[in-house]
């Protein structure tokens, strides 16, 4: 059975897998035009 891991190593046939690639762009792009610090970027990409 499946199940979310948010703690290590996700292995697909065990973890569900999101592609967050275009959220992880749009906070670096929201870093760059000063809207957010670094700081709290990391903060709510680990939430």
């Amino acid at each position: 059975m499946r199940r979310f891991n948010i703690t290590g190593t996700c292995y697909q046939d065990e973890h569900y897998i999101v592609n967050i690639d275009r959220r992880l762009e749009h906070i670096a792009q929201m870093v760059a035009d000063g809207i957010i610090s670094p700081s709290i970027a990391g903060s709510r990409i680990n939430t």
